[in-house]
């Protein structure tokens, strides 16, 4: 298309627009709420949900998070350490926070999700670890009400703008979608160094109390020669490798 002449410039220019439309289709694009769609009589006849036979389900199908067969998700032994783990991740952030800005965690505000409200029988809340760390530490527990995700909105929206960069993200690199978590970690990278409408300053700068430098930014996803250490290379060895950008080290300079 670019060796074309001039006078079929048109052709490239809707070929261009129908690359942006389908970008964006990829990324943004939604589904119909429940309840702008009313589907009438007969659509819900034949759209009614068929009943399903939960008498071989346990046996038959396969868990969603370890892919086995015998159990339920919520009986899962590797569910059980993902929840282990995060919880440890929200003590370890509440310590950072504590010991770096110098300042106490007084509210936590959460959804009513089993890793951090525990679970309700008929005596009441049976609390979980992390309701019972945030007791110990004297941190107020603040649960929102069942199917009100609106009472925690910014938290929620957030969660949704960044899934939202993901994608984009993912669907513009030849990174497979296993490695989602490491475009994550850039999007909170990156988000962290940009000012937004109601704070001028970027939270880096609040944080640390001096302004982000931009200069070692990469786009996700490039190709990349990396040098690996190796003290025992030849003088006719390949010094370096090839490979793709995914991340920068938290721990190193």
């Amino acid at each position: 298309m670019n060796s074309l002449p001039p006078e079929f410039g048109q052709f490239q220019e809707g070929r261009l627009k129908k690359m942006r439309d389908h970008s964006i289709h990829l990324t943004t694009h939604e589904g119909v709420s429940f309840s702008k769609a009313k589907p009438g009589k007969k659509d819900k006849k034949d759209k009614a949900p068929m009943k399903v036979n939960k008498g071989n389900m346990q046996k038959d199908q396969k868990c969603f998070v370890c892919k086995k067969v015998g159990h339920f998700k919520k009986d899962c032994p590797k569910r059980k350490s993902w929840f282990e783990r995060k919880v440890n991740a929200l003590e370890v952030f509440i310590n950072k926070v504590e010991r770096q800005l110098d300042r106490k965690v007084k509210v936590v505000r959460s959804d009513r999700g089993g890793e951090y409200y525990g679970k309700t029988d008929e005596s009441g809340q049976c609390p979980g670890p992390f309701a019972k760390y945030l007791e110990s530490q004297g941190i107020c527990a603040q649960y929102t009400m069942p199917g009100t995700p609106q009472q925690n909105g910014v938290a929620e929206r957030w969660n949704r703008t960044l899934m939202d960069m993901v994608r984009s993200m993912l669907s513009h690199s030849n990174i497979p979608l296993s490695l989602w978590m490491y475009s994550l970690k850039i999007v909170v990278y990156l988000v962290n160094r940009v000012p937004s409408k109601a704070v001028s300053k970027t939270p880096y700068e609040l944080w640390t109390g001096r302004k982000p430098s931009l200069r070692h930014l990469h786009v996700w996803g490039c190709p990349t020669k990396v040098r690996l250490y190796n003290p025992h290379e030849k003088k006719l060895d390949a010094s370096t490798i090839s490979g793709y950008f995914i991340g920068y080290a938290e721990k190193s300079k």
